[in-house]
Formats: structure tokens, sequence, C-alpha cells
């Protein structure tokens, strides 16, 4: 009888032992989860701000040339338009300009945050 007991007793706290790890290995599998996530939250909310805060040169003007025309001051301008890399010229145009003067605009384009999230290669950047 008393060897039963025994017996029991130390299924019992072989029983409780594997419990415990058992909820340990739980507890920390399920922080170390919430880590990763986290971090995989950051990297990507980092990225984001990247993309958003960003500047990159699309183009450039060149003054290629100044002269009088009938009495008007005329400039040539050369408007050359690069590839993201900015490398390669994608758009090359030539205007010409009276007056001493020229004035350039830029335009800000609005973006769906969306595009952002999704790292959408046109739309996913300022």
């Amino acid at each position: 009888m008393l060897g039963t007991v025994n017996k029991l007793a130390w299924i019992l706290i072989a029983a409780i032992i594997l419990a415990g790890a058992s909820y340990w290995m739980y507890r920390y599998t399920e922080s170390e989860r919430r880590v990763r996530q986290l971090e995989l939250e950051k990297q990507q909310l980092q990225q984001m701000v990247e993309r958003v805060t960003s500047q990159r040169r699309v183009a450039e003007i060149l003054l290629t040339g100044r002269r009088m025309s009938d009495g008007v001051p005329q400039l040539d301008l050369l408007f050359v338009e690069y590839s993201k890399d900015g490398e390669v010229a994608v758009s090359v145009r030539q205007f010409t300009v009276q007056g001493r003067e020229v004035h350039i605009d830029a335009k800000v384009i609005s973006f769906d945050r969306g595009f952002l999230y999704e790292n959408d290669p046109l739309r996913g950047s300022s």
C-alpha cells in the first residue's frame, strides 16, 4: 500500500513538473512570437518613414544659351528627366523662353497611404 502511494506521489510530482514546464514553454514561445511580430512591424514602419522622407533627383534644367532677338532676351533651356537610379535620361526636351528670368514651380503629389504600406513602385513615396 505504501509503495503504491509512493509511486502515485512521484507520478503526481512528475505531472506537476511537466505541467509547469509546458506552461513556461507556452509563455516563453508566446513572448518570442510577440517580439518577432513587433520587430517586423518596426521594420515595416522604418521602411515607410524612409520612403516618405526620401528625396530623389528627378530632373534638371540646363541653360544652354542666351541671345537677343529683336531686342528681347531669350533663354534656351534643356530639360532632362532621369530614371529612378538617376543615371539614365528618360526624357530630354528643349525650350526657348523669352525674358531674363525663369520661374520653376514644383507640384506636391498626395497619395493614398495604402500605396505606402504596399510599397507601390510608382505611388509609394513622395
